[in-house]
């Protein structure tokens, strides 16, 4: 999936019918949906900008689960992680609304930048939009805040022997 794209919360059965399945089909997890779900297009295309501008800038890859996230959330939320095609540069923001569940997973190279400190700060920010019923609002306020947080000045060396 390339970064900033939601991963759709529903997928149509296989034996082709009108109904949906509760969980995705993960032989194709991350085809972006537009219009599914608590998010207008608007909203995802907004968060999908957000998310490729922060890659920009701080090189981390933000990828966006908006659904049911089953028994086992935690659990789900690695499982997509794990299939993402630079999971190691990358942060996945799992949020299931109906059961209020929140589950930020983040790649080996970008624990390097990002402290489970500053997951903890975007996710309190997160569920303060959440409360208010504006998943679109704290999706956006968590990829900025961890972008921030992933950023690394770039440092000059000054004293290097001519």
């Amino acid at each position: 999936m390339p970064a900033g794209d939601v991963v759709p919360a529903t997928q149509p059965n296989v034996a082709g019918s009108d109904q949906r399945s509760a969980k995705p089909d993960l032989t194709d997890p991350f085809r972006p949906v537009h219009g599914v779900g608590p998010l207008t297009p608007h909203e995802i295309d907004r968060i999908e900008r957000l998310a490729h501008s922060a890659e920009r800038t701080c090189g981390v890859q933000f990828s966006v689960f908006v659904g049911p996230a089953g028994e086992q959330p935690r659990a789900y939320a690695v499982r997509l992680h794990s299939a993402l095609p630079q999971a190691a540069r990358s942060v996945l923001l799992l949020v299931d609304p109906t059961d209020r569940v929140l589950e930020i997973v983040s790649g080996s190279a970008v624990r390097r930048v990002l402290s489970d400190g500053d997951c903890r700060l975007a996710a309190a920010s997160m569920q303060t939009s959440f409360v208010a019923h504006d998943i679109a609002g704290g999706l956006t306020a968590g990829i900025q805040q961890l972008a921030n947080a992933a950023y690394e000045a770039p440092t000059m060396h000054t004293n290097e022997p001519i």
